[in-house]
């Protein structure tokens, strides 16, 4: 039995819409995240129940101090793509660096996890503003603590600017499913740099 045009484009609509229903659904049910920061590749991620293994990249709430908030903008937004916190700031997606039992230390504006070389720590941020950071030290991870930190961005703000996060803040784990693997970072500044 041949299809006519009319009924194939018909059946395209209705697959077309059924994907459509199922995927706001995905997002509005909070299992697909879609990244638009660039602490991550961009695209779509599934969440997953919780793991808190060093390198897994989890979605949590920051403890951050009021001058962290304001210097950012990091105070929730209204329009709905962001998770809000309880702290009524977005939720952040960053990869575990360190676990309990792990040793951080933070010198020469360099951090190191149990002697190992991450990231550097940057002192101003794409505007040429002083970031707020950890005191260089040595910092023992204890249980119930875990410090995220982004490799993919050394421009991402994570654990190097606000310390440890809590095992409560720890919502859940994240998986990519489709992403953007290039990496071209970019921030409003007088002269628009990208990293």
């Amino acid at each position: 039995m041949k299809l006519t045009a009319n009924k194939l484009q018909k059946k395209v609509v209705v697959a077309t819409v059924i994907f459509l229903t199922l995927v706001m659904t995905l997002f509005m049910s909070r299992i697909l995240i879609f990244n638009l920061t660039d602490s991550l590749p961009l695209g779509l991620w599934k969440r997953t129940s919780l793991s808190l293994e060093r390198g897994g990249v989890v979605g949590f709430c920051p403890t951050l101090s009021d001058q962290l908030k304001s210097d950012y903008r990091l105070q929730a937004s209204k329009n709905g793509l962001m998770r809000i916190c309880d702290e009524n700031v977005q939720m952040m997606m960053k990869p575990i660096v360190a676990v309990p039992g792990d040793k951080v230390e933070i010198k020469d504006n360099k951090i190191f996890v149990n002697e190992k070389f991450v990231v550097e720590r940057l002192e101003k941020d794409g505007y040429g503003k002083s970031i707020e950071s950890v005191k260089p030290g040595i910092y023992n991870v204890t249980e119930g603590e875990y410090w995220m930190i982004s490799t993919y961005n050394k421009g991402s703000f994570d654990s190097r600017y606000f310390g440890a996060v809590k095992a409560e803040n720890l919502k859940y784990s994240l998986v990519p499913l489709f992403v953007n693997k290039s990496k071209k970072f970019c921030w409003n500044s007088q002269q628009y740099k990208c990293l």
